[in-house]
């Protein structure tokens, strides 16, 4: 039976000769490129980490010089089929969709909903929306996310896959907050299943007007490229997640400064 550094090492192997580029030695903006799209597409940081592990000791084992652990992560990549990436600015103003529309669309119908329930509705579709571009979370994750994964003091939020925290910022620990206070005693964060997670995005959308094909992988293609722009590594990114209790921010242990930036940068408001 292989082992997981075996399993990973084939999938780089298939990826790089069908991209035409060598998987040993392997050039260190083709790794950064497979990393990137892995991250891209949902993969949990902390896998992704073990990918490059597994490049890493393959190369050793063949007596290769490894690509280093802190090769930076191109700030550019090919769009994914879904579109171009979400950028800030796009992220910022889907955000402001949801807190600003005080209607919702029912069936074929329009309803204006209860101040209480549209703050409500606001700020859950807010939260999801900075989970996936600050932690680069799934709608799987965002669903089964549970108030006792959630450390709104430390500002951290854990993914049981991860098995790591993974820092927010502020702002979004400050929705997080108010999401707690609504919800009351309630286990689940969001209290939805994965599809209606993804649903919530492309309806935030078109309540504020900013047209369609709005989804979570392309706000994670466009955080993962924000993250790039800042200067980050790939061992930036796969840190994240392995933050502990109590650490807050850009001063979370393992963070590294382009992803601190990237926090420090969110489109989620911070608290008045």
């Amino acid at each position: 039976m292989k082992t997981r550094y075996e399993r990973e090492w084939a999938r780089w192997e298939t990826w790089a000769s069908s991209h035409g580029y060598s998987p040993l030695p392997a050039e260190t903006a083709h790794v950064a490129e497979y990393a990137m799209g892995l991250l891209a597409l949902g993969a949990a940081p902390s896998g992704v980490g073990m990918v490059l592990s597994s490049i890493r000791w393959r190369h050793r084992v063949a007596n290769a010089d490894p690509p280093p652990d802190n090769d930076r992560i191109p700030a550019t990549s090919s769009a994914p089929s879904e579109g171009e990436p979400i950028t800030r600015a796009d992220a910022a103003a889907l955000i402001e969709a949801t807190s600003l529309r005080r209607s919702y669309r029912v069936g074929m119908g329009v309803r204006r909903e209860r101040q209480s329930r549209t703050n409500k509705r606001a700020v859950i579709d807010s939260v999801i929306i900075g989970l996936v571009w600050e932690t680069l979370a799934t709608a799987v994750e965002i669903a089964s996310l549970e108030w006792t994964n959630v450390d709104l003091a430390g500002r951290s939020v854990l993914y049981a896959e991860r098995g790591g925290w993974s820092p927010v910022s502020e702002g979004l620990a400050h929705r997080l907050t108010l999401l707690a206070e609504f919800r009351n005693s309630t286990t689940s964060v969001v209290g939805l299943s994965p599809a209606s997670v993804r649903r919530r995005v492309r309806e935030a959308a078109e309540y504020g007007d900013l047209g369609s094909g709005w989804s979570l992988r392309r706000l994670r293609t466009g955080a993962v490229r924000a993250i790039a722009a800042r200067g980050a590594s790939m061992a930036d990114v796969t840190r994240a997640g392995v933050s502990p209790p109590g650490t807050a921010g850009s001063e979370a242990t393992g963070v590294g400064e382009g992803l601190a930036a990237h926090l420090d940068d969110s489109p989620v408001p911070q608290p008045d």
